[in-house]
């Protein structure tokens, strides 16, 4: 039965491509199930507030191999719409996404960051913006590969959200 799913899985995602509009529903990976902790809640309790995006500026190599920041922009704005936590207000959190390439070998950087306005309640009362929760991964690609870098940034975006509702799983069920 293993092997009959598999070749059906195969023959129908080998070669095709998943449109970014298109809700995917991931099976729910073991972090789904650990118990949330106070640490947890720190990075990324926001009782299911809306979240913002804030992509970085490319550098000119990652725009020769075609990696846009528009690419970028309304692929990682279509995966937190479709889970429902997108605002294209000012909210008090962001998701903040650095992708660097360099040309020698096209190697690659991705960062996601949740940032969360904070005040230091215990020193100074100084507020701002803080990163709470972050994830990032490095590579290496062909030229022209940008679906690649652009899939492996989603890739990172998708473990937020399954970590934003699982500390928030309390609030977003509504």
């Amino acid at each position: 039965m293993k092997i009959a799913m598999l070749a059906l899985a195969v023959v129908l995602f080998v070669g095709c491509e998943v449109p970014s509009l298109v809700p995917v529903t991931p099976s729910p990976s073991p972090l789904s199930f650990q118990p949330v902790t106070d640490f947890d809640r720190f990075e990324l309790l926001t009782g299911c507030a809306p979240v913002a995006l804030v992509v970085e500026e490319l550098p000119a190599v990652a725009v020769d191999i075609g990696l846009t920041e528009e690419s970028i922009e309304a692929a990682v704005e279509s995966r937190l719409r479709v889970a429902g936590i997108y605002s294209d207000g000012d909210p008090d959190n962001f998701l903040y996404v650095n992708v660097n390439v360099v040309s020698d070998f096209y190697a690659y950087s991705v960062d996601v960051a949740f940032r969360k306005f904070m005040t230091d309640s215990s020193y100074s009362a100084l507020r701002g913006f803080a990163t709470t929760w972050d994830v990032g991964s490095t590579g290496i690609t062909t030229y022209g590969n940008a679906d690649y870098i652009r899939d492996g940034a989603l890739e990172l975006v998708d473990m937020f959200i399954e970590d934003y509702f699982r500390v928030n799983a309390e609030y977003c069920s509504g």
